[in-house]
């Protein structure tokens, strides 16, 4: 059996840590877990053995001081061990193993960095948010230092598989990558009035052809609310179909009018019902997409939660993706936890792509404040197509080929996400069927 021995003081975050890195290299050979004094982590299995150094947490302390803003890296090191085919990215610790005998002893602190990416306490300690109350995406590490890109915890995981191999321990074949397209409906109509139209024009200046477009579809849609352009279900399903691929559907179900708010539909419209009747019966799912306000809000998230299991009439509500991407680790994943749901897709910054937690893998969330995993799963969000970001429509085809290619190679899981707002022009449709095609 695999034996690990762990800092018995830090037991909890780096059995999570762990756990967690096995889990993105399918390592279920039986293997336990004990606690020792000192302050090396060790992997033993018969003759042979590797040590990490831990050169984050301290004896003696707990979140009051290691979680505070003088903790967080100042400096990104680059490692390349012996028997990894990558550099690795380390953030505590130095770039030095050494080999002993029947052993080899690293003293890069690949587990704190693991650890780091994963449980976010870095957004914890750092106090900066934006205007929408969320941490400030700037302000991280990753971002800072240009690897919000790189999936740093499952290079770490591979670099342990290549390490347990050595031992003689051997990890059982991966599972397939699965990359999911989401939907966020944050709207459905594109052309509520006569004031969305002359919106429309204003913004398109001297483009007269795209205003004369505009005329067309606004006058369309006054006839037949399903030829609006953001009522794209039906080439939704139907490039999905076409495909064979499931995706996820995120409805509002708010009761709360906000300026960052305001859905235009009512779930228990006839038209909404049928169309949730029809994702349903094509196998899709849908989740939950709670509203702006709810973001610190327990009890109006409860209700919306009923609101919409109430639309979907009995059928299983586990999914969720917080409108605006707005979260907080780890309060919100207590709060969806407590409401039963068993996977979010909210963790990424809206305008930075990639991967927040460093990682291309389903996971639980750590709360390291009381030193406890959380059974909620998180499927990391690595890329969107919105308005918002501002980005060039070729370009965002491009980064979500890219970031899905890098979860295909780690054998990792993650969602994309496209507004059905999104897909108004022949273009846009066009840019959604690219990528599902690469997916």
């Amino acid at each position: 059996m695999l034996r690990i021995e762990i800092p018995h003081f830090a037991f909890e975050e780096i059995a999570y840590t762990i756990r967690t890195l096995f889990n993105c290299i399918n390592a279920k050979e039986e293997f336990e877990i004990v606690a020792i004094e000192g302050n090396v982590t060790t992997f033993h299995f018969l003759d042979r053995y590797f040590s990490i150094e831990n050169h984050f947490f301290i004896e003696g302390s707990g979140p009051e001081t290691w979680y505070q803003k003088s903790n967080i890296p100042k400096q990104v090191k680059h490692f390349k061990p012996f028997l990894s085919p990558e550099t690795l990215l380390v953030l505590f610790g130095e770039t030095i193993e050494v080999k002993d005998g029947n052993g080899i002893k690293i003293q890069a602190d690949l587990i704190s960095t693991a650890f780091f990416m994963l449980s976010r306490w870095e957004e914890f300690a750092e106090k900066s948010r934006d205007d929408h109350g969320r941490f400030l995406a700037a302000a991280s590490v990753a971002v800072k230092h240009n690897f919000i890109q790189v999936p740093i915890v499952n290079q770490i995981a591979a670099y342990l598989k290549e390490m347990l191999s050595w031992l003689g321990y051997e990890c059982e074949k991966p599972e397939p990558a699965k990359i999911t397209m989401t939907f966020d409906i944050d709207f459905v109509f594109k052309w509520k009035s006569f004031k969305n139209l002359g919106g429309a024009f204003l913004r398109n200046g001297l483009n007269f052809d795209q205003s004369i477009k505009d005329l067309i579809s606004f006058v369309n849609s006054r006839k037949d609310n399903f030829s609006d352009p953001y009522f794209s279900f039906d080439f939704i399903l139907a490039a999905l179909s076409h495909r064979q691929q499931k995706a996820v559907f995120y409805f509002k179900s708010e009761l709360e009018k906000h300026i960052f708010d305001n859905a235009d539909y009512d779930l228990k419209a006839d038209k909404i019902q049928a169309m949730i009747n029809k994702i349903l019966d094509g196998g899709h799912d849908i989740g939950l997409h709670p509203s702006y306000l709810s973001f610190k809000n327990p009890s109006l998230l409860a209700l919306e939660k009923t609101n919409m299991k109430d639309a979907l009439q009995g059928r299983p509500l586990l999914k969720v993706r917080q409108h605006y991407l707005r979260i907080q680790y780890p309060d919100t994943y207590h709060q969806l936890q407590k409401e039963g749901f068993e996977e979010d897709s909210s963790s990424m910054y809206t305008h930075y792509s990639g991967f927040r937690n460093g990682i291309a893998t389903r996971f639980h969330p750590f709360d390291f404040l009381s030193h406890k995993e959380l059974q909620i799963s998180i499927i990391p969000l690595v890329s969107m197509m919105s308005v918002s970001r501002s980005i060039p429509l070729e370009a965002i085809v491009a980064e979500m080929i890219d970031l899905s290619k890098l979860v295909i190679k780690y054998h990792g899981e993650a969602m994309l996400l496209w507004h059905n707002s999104d897909l108004d022009t022949p273009e846009k449709k066009k840019a959604l069927e690219t990528v599902l095609d690469v997916i």
